[in-house]
This record gives structure tokens, sequence and C-alpha cells, in this order.
């Protein structure tokens, strides 16, 4: 659970200090306000990344030399600070608990997070199509279907009409 947020010069905050609440925390305001910009510094600092892909000077704040973020997360036993300054020419450097870290993997995912955004609504609620070729395709459709019949059988029918039959194989083999 994030229990202190702190961003100087970051985006639209010169200074913002947040301690959430314990179970739910929900921002509201006006468009333009900032509440985006809090969401994705919790994302940086818990997966090294944007959802919106900045050059990173672009996150400091005009007018200003460097920009940082730093979040204090607690699971009930510790309490570890992450810490993120970004210069104006966008060099990053991270900290945990104080002690500069040299790869941004040794910093993230301390806190574990995920970032929904309205566009991935528009991958539960756009055409299959869509979600299909999203999949990765490492194999050609023709071999895909015959690891499938080998892995769980096949189901054949045999004649036609109301009396055919459906006959199950687990050997991959077609035949009834």
């Amino acid at each position: 659970r994030i229990t202190h947020l702190g961003l100087r010069d970051y985006r639209s905050y010169d200074c913002l200090d947040l301690e959430p609440a314990d179970q739910l925390t929900v921002f509201v305001g006006a468009n333009a306000t900032g509440k985006t910009n809090i969401i994705e510094a919790i994302e940086v600092l818990t997966t090294g990344r944007s959802f919106r892909n900045p050059q990173w000077p672009d996150v400091v704040r005009w007018g200003a030399a460097s920009a940082r973020l730093s979040m204090t997360a607690s699971d009930g036993v510790t309490s570890p600070e992450v810490g993120l300054a970004i210069s104006q020419d966008g060099s990053r450097s991270w900290t945990v608990g104080g002690v500069t870290k040299r790869r941004v993997s040794d910093a993230v995912r301390i806190v574990p997070a995920v970032l929904f955004t309205p566009d991935d609504l528009t991958f539960v609620k756009g055409s299959a199509e869509r979600r299909r070729n999203a999949r990765p395709r490492s194999r050609t459709k023709k071999a895909t279907l015959a690891n499938r019949r080998a892995r769980c059988g096949t189901i054949t029918s045999s004649g036609r009409g109301a009396g055919s039959a459906l006959h199950a194989s687990s050997s991959g083999s077609s035949s009834p």
C-alpha cells in the first residue's frame, strides 16, 4: 500500500505531498488539473515506464532544473521509499531507501501495480479480430491447429443429417 507520494517540479506540480487513504483514494477534479499526472507518477515509480511514453525532459516542470518523485509503501513489515530524479536533459537517477540504484530494474516492482486506461477498454469491447491480432503468432495457423489436435484430441462427425454421430479421439487421429 502506498503511504506517501511526493512530486517536486513534475509536470504541472511544483510541490505535491499526498498521503492516500488506507482503503481507497479517488482523484476528482476538472480537466487538466493534474489527476492523470498523479497516476502517471505512480506508474513510473512502480514500473519504470509511463503509459504516456514521454520524452523524459518533458516531465520536468517548465522552468525547473529537475523533477523529483518519491513514494513510500508499506506492507505492514517494511516501508521502502523509492525515489526518482529526472534532469532537464532526461537523465534519470533512482534510489531505494536512500541508496542509489544503477539499474531501473533494481528500483521498480517493489510495489506491484497494474494500470488500466480507457484505451484498454477498446481492446475488450472492440472486435475479435483486434484481439486475435494482438496475440503473439510464433507458428502458422496450420501448425497451431495440429498442435491443439495432438494435445486435446479431435471430434469428428460421421454421416449427415439428424442421425449423424460425433466421435472423440484423444490420439489426434480423425478416424471414427
